[in-house]
């Protein structure tokens, strides 16, 4: 190995067969190579990663000062399947100035709308039957 991890791995195996007076199995001196060199990888990723921008830091810092400017904020939606209509109620109270408006009665006037426009979605869908 170019880094020494399987010399050190076989000390290891060699240490433990002398601690404890028994021979070690072809199997189990494998199984702890992979699991050196699977924590070298682990360890060499988080040296990688250390020296990296977050991006995702930079977009928030961005976004959160152009909508501070507008009086405005990210606010979290929990991901429960029904995020989608959760963030359009939210903001939907804020613009209208009262409370949100529930998630379950955005769904049921979307599945309305769309059943009476079926023609307008049907080319959007994969299957003609659903």
């Amino acid at each position: 190995d170019e880094d020494g991890t399987g010399d050190c791995v076989q000390a290891q195996a060699q240490a433990q067969e002398q601690e404890q007076g028994t021979r070690i199995s072809k199997a189990a001196r494998r199984r702890a190579k992979k699991e050196a060199e699977a924590a070298e990888r682990r360890r060499q990723a988080e040296l990688e990663a250390s020296g990296q921008v977050n991006l995702g830091d930079q977009e928030e810092e961005r976004l959160g000062g152009l909508l501070g400017k507008l009086g405005l904020n990210v606010e979290d939606i929990p991901a429960d399947g029904n995020c989608l209509y959760s963030a359009v109620g939210d903001q939907l109270g804020r613009r209208d100035g009262g409370d949100a408006t529930g998630w379950q009665f955005l769904r049921r006037l979307t599945a309305g709308y769309l059943r009476a426009h079926r023609d307008d979605f049907a080319p959007f869908l994969v299957d003609e039957v659903t």
